[in-house]
């Protein structure tokens, strides 16, 4: 189970109207919800009738329209959470919990906190839901959802667990990190074979090998940590 940050698009409206739209090549299937900040509203794809597609829009913006200091650039927090190839296919109800479990854990509407951000869940495929939300809570505050990515994929593991799902969760926070597109982007404007990350890590890995001992220059190299290496390649 794979939780992601997906992007948001321009505004709350313009993402639930792609979500619970037909997709870019009609891949969307039977978009519905399956789980809201209110236990109970009504869906717009199923009962357009009492809820059309732009009142959700609307409610979710609701506490960010209602922050009197200043609103967030990005008020939208989209996140995909979706299941391996060949796992078994989960119900609306365990989609649900999923959903309840990574925004408590993303510190976006943690368990019985009533003034919490608004969210909603939404399935338009078997193996995966969509969680949408925005960045103000209704007592007037901002949430704090610093890590909310690392949270969700401990809970996400809990699932894997307790399901039998396919581990997909990462669960070494040590191992080494891709480069991100504006590293890789420096490094091509640069005309460069890798980015500053892969060459330092090149570095520590060689000067490690290399080391006869603890008190070893390249042993107290490699002992160069993850924030080390992203500032150092930041300064690059």
């Amino acid at each position: 189970m794979m939780p992601k940050k997906a992007e948001s698009g321009a505004t709350t409206a313009d993402l639930l109207a792609y979500l619970f739209g037909p997709g870019e090549r009609d891949e969307h299937t039977a978009p519905h919800l399956v789980a809201a900040w209110d236990p109970g509203p009504p869906c717009p794809a199923r009962d357009p009738g009492r809820m059309p597609l732009a009142d959700p829009a609307l409610l979710l913006d609701a506490p960010v329209e209602a922050l009197r200091g200043p609103k967030p650039e990005e008020h939208v927090w989209h996140v995909s959470v979706r299941n391996a190839p060949g796992d078994r296919l989960l119900s609306d109800a365990e989609w649900a919990e999923v959903a309840a479990a990574m925004v408590h854990a993303a510190g976006i509407a943690e368990h019985g906190d009533e003034q919490a951000c608004r969210w909603i869940a939404m399935r338009h495929a078997d193996d995966h839901i969509h969680i949408a939300a925005t960045l103000a809570r209704q007592d007037g505050r901002h949430p704090r959802v610093r890590g909310d990515i690392l949270n969700m994929h401990t809970a996400a593991r809990t699932f894997e667990a307790r399901w039998g799902l396919t581990p997909m969760s990462p669960l070494d926070r040590t191992a080494r990190r891709r480069p991100v597109t504006g590293e890789a982007e420096k490094a091509a404007r640069r005309g460069l074979a890798e980015t500053a990350r892969e060459s330092l890590q090149r570095t520590v890995h060689t000067a490690a090998a290399l080391a006869h001992g603890d008190t070893d220059p390249g042993c107290r190299l490699s002992g160069l940590d993850s924030a080390e290496i992203r500032a150092k390649g930041a300064m690059s």
